[in-house]
């Protein structure tokens, strides 16, 4: 879920990351994108 890809995620303070992107794809998201050194899902796929 969102808060599991911020967990296994660190990233650059801004930007987009892309292990941040492939754990949010997998939960359901179109992709995620890092604010503040934390993953943060975009909007979900498919619902």
């Amino acid at each position: 879920d969102r808060d599991s890809c911020v967990d296994k995620s660190r990233c650059q303070k801004y930007g987009p990351y892309g292990q941040c992107t492939d754990c949010c794809k997998k939960a359901g998201h179109t992709g995620g994108t890092c604010i503040y050194f934390k993953c943060k899902c975009g909007a979900e796929s498919g619902r």
